[in-house]
């Protein structure tokens, strides 16, 4: 087990913790491995990295010869308020012998129980988030004109720990609507840690003339070396100088109504939506054989 530190040390909540399965065996004691089942975690977002083939090496444990190999690797982060990890055993069916003389075995590994700790001061601090990591973002300064009536600022947060619990939170700024952020997230375990980026993209739209900021609210994060710390956040200067004549209105669930066209543009294509029985051609290709009958008979 491997989390932010060294093995084997005490474990924070929210803290990523990686867990590798390996197995041992005597040398060229197994045939194939048939199938193995993956632990089910409780209350714990989990991403699982299967390797593709096994890759044996030879170790010597005891003055005995062993052949082993990685099966899987787990990243865990357990949810809030969870004080202990649980997890079920890993169970490996594999075979042993010649073609003439297979043996099917199953074996396990031990069920995992971790205990957590909760974050220092998390009574004063309760939204802190453990990890260390950085915000930038890619614009110094936004204009908003007849030219670009919409436009985008994106936040990058970079670094290492519960990056999934991390979220940018802009203060609410009066004459700008803002749209509910489109998020993407690429993290991977990087010697024993769950290192990646997550950005956060933003669309504006002015409804009131003015020059105005763009502020993000404060997070407070946890490290073992830095204790706790807020990662400065630049603010971005906005200057509405057009509104566009669409307006954008606000759910009652707090959701966005996106723009809606008042007239289509020009050369745009227009499709028939209706259902095909509701056709006049259908109707008529499906009245012609009745006449024919019809006609038959008389």
């Amino acid at each position: 087990i491997i989390g932010s530190g060294d093995e084997q040390e005490e474990f924070y909540e929210g803290e990523p913790i990686t867990i590798s399965y390996y197995i041992f065996t005597k040398p060229g004691a197994i045939s194939n491995i048939v199938n193995y089942e993956v632990p089910e975690f409780e209350n714990s977002w989990k991403e699982g990295i299967s390797k593709s083939r096994l890759n044996f090496k030879r170790t010597v444990i005891e003055r005995r010869p062993y052949d082993y190999s990685l099966l899987q690797t787990v990243v865990l982060i357990p949810e809030k308020g969870v004080d202990v990890l649980r997890g079920t055993q890993m169970v490996v069916e594999l075979t042993t012998g010649s073609f003439f003389n297979v043996r099917k075995h199953t074996i396990s590994s031990p069920a995992i129980s971790i205990p957590l700790k909760p974050l220092p001061d998390s009574d004063t601090i309760p939204n802190g988030i453990f990890g260390d990591f950085k915000v930038t973002v890619d614009k110094k300064e936004v204009v908003l004109d007849s030219e670009n009536l919409l436009d985008s600022v994106t936040y990058a947060v970079n670094g290492c720990g519960n990056i999934h619990s991390v979220h940018i939170d802009i203060e609410k700024i009066q004459g700008v609507q803002l749209f509910p952020p489109d998020i993407k997230t690429e993290a991977v375990v990087t010697n024993g840690k769950y290192c990646g980026t997550k950005q956060f993209n933003f669309m504006l739209k002015g409804t009131k003339k003015g020059q105005y900021s763009i502020k993000v609210r404060d997070i407070d994060f946890f490290d073992r070396e830095k204790g706790w710390y807020k990662t400065p956040v630049p603010s971005v200067r906005l200057d509405v100088k057009e509104v566009s004549a669409v307006s954008v209105n606000s759910s009652g669930d707090g959701g966005i109504k996106y723009e809606v066209l008042r007239e289509l543009p020009s050369g745009l294509a227009v499709y028939d939506l209706a259902l095909i029985t509701e056709k006049i051609w259908f109707r008529i290709a499906l009245v012609i054989p009745i006449f024919i009958i019809l006609g038959s008979l008389l």
